[in-house]
């Protein structure tokens, strides 16, 4: 039997040790001096935890209007026309792959439908200006993630939204993003939310 041998060499170990609550500390985590002691680093920590458990609601939010509006709007569509429309302009697209994804096809086309007429019959618009600062927010949310403590300017930020929006697929796509939340916050005054705190494992299983 044959046994084959294999030489390893271990260059680096990394091992996770807690941190030193010091501004050496603070400033890896927010930008320089804007933290200085203990108080105010609990105090960002609870607001962007906060912060993050809205972001998590609203999409749960969302999701209901969604649920609740594609049950209650029937439509029907010419099935077998979209099939071939589909396979026309898509000609390297296989039957299998055509029949997996029609039904999530259906429902994207059914909420656009739904979209729009919310959008038409409410006269809501969506401005360039409500564009460029969608992707402001994505381009900074980018940025943070990668380096915590780079703090882009307002002009670099609209530069980068500027560059980002030319490419038509990019820009095609914030702008429905745009118009997907125009239309969410239209829908959300006019339902009645009733608001009740949770324990964070309760509002796991909902979601």
């Amino acid at each position: 039997m044959d046994v084959t041998k294999f030489e390893l060499t271990v260059k680096n170990i990394n091992r996770l040790e807690e941190a030193d609550l010091n501004q050496e500390f603070f400033d890896k985590l927010f930008a320089e001096g804007e933290v200085t002691e203990e108080a105010q680093f609990t105090e960002k920590v609870k607001e962007e935890v906060e912060n993050l458990f809205k972001q998590n609601s609203d999409q749960k939010l969302r999701n209901d209007m969604y649920t609740f509006g594609m049950d209650k709007v029937d439509v029907k569509f010419p099935e077998e026309f979209l099939k071939r429309w589909l396979k026309a302009t898509n000609p390297s697209i296989s039957e299998e792959e055509l029949n997996e994804g029609f039904a999530d096809f259906l429902n994207n086309l059914k909420w656009t439908i739904i979209e729009n007429r919310v959008v038409t019959e409410n006269g809501l618009e969506v401005k360039y200006d409500e564009v460029i600062n969608l992707a402001k927010e994505r381009i900074y949310a980018q940025i943070k993630m990668y380096n915590i403590n780079e703090e882009p300017s307002d002009e670099q930020l609209n530069q980068f939204a500027i560059q980002l929006l030319q490419d038509r697929e990019q820009g095609n796509r914030l702008f429905e993003e745009a118009k997907a939340l125009k239309v969410f916050d239209h829908l959300k005054g006019l339902v009645k939310l009733n608001s009740s705190d949770i324990e964070f494992k309760e509002f796991e299983k909902l979601a």
